[in-house]
């Protein structure tokens, strides 16, 4: 009985908790031999976002949404690309359509769109778009949208 007590005594002796970063498991060292630690630095600026941007709140956006998944025959219509879940269109009737096919809502989305000259024009900033919906903009929405 002392036999076999004595090596269960120094058995459990050499155990170690997985906390301190070295244990012996099945014969084989393991644990943690080398850490790393890498911290992102924040870049804060005193620039006011809300004065650059023209800045469509929520409560202007929700009164203009509708649901795009209505019915069986609205959704057959739609044209849907894997590669553009969020689609933006201008009517030449001065009607901006924003769709969204996400089953979440997009926070803080900036609208940009490329000129004829190659020159990026800043529509603005939404707040929210919500999740499938289709929202229909007037043109007058957006002071940098006038030709």
């Amino acid at each position: 009985m002392r036999k076999l007590f004595i090596p269960l005594l120094l058995f459990s002796a050499l155990e170690a908790n997985e906390k301190n970063g070295f244990f012996i498991e099945a014969g084989f060292e393991t644990g943690l031999l080398e850490g790393a630690q890498t911290q992102e630095k924040r870049h804060t600026t005193t620039k006011n976002t809300y004065a650059t941007y023209n800045y469509l709140p929520t409560d202007t956006i929700l009164k203009r949404a509708a649901n795009l998944f209505t019915n069986a025959e609205a959704i057959s219509k739609l044209k849907f690309s894997s590669l553009s879940p969020a689609r933006v269109l201008y009517m030449y009737n001065g009607q901006l359509t924003i769709e969204n096919f996400l089953p979440y809502n997009l926070n803080n989305v900036k609208l940009s769109f490329t000129d004829a000259q190659g020159n990026v024009i800043d529509l603005g900033v939404i707040e929210t778009i919500p999740k499938h919906s289709k929202i229909v903009l007037p043109g007058e929405s957006f002071d940098s949208l006038k030709f």
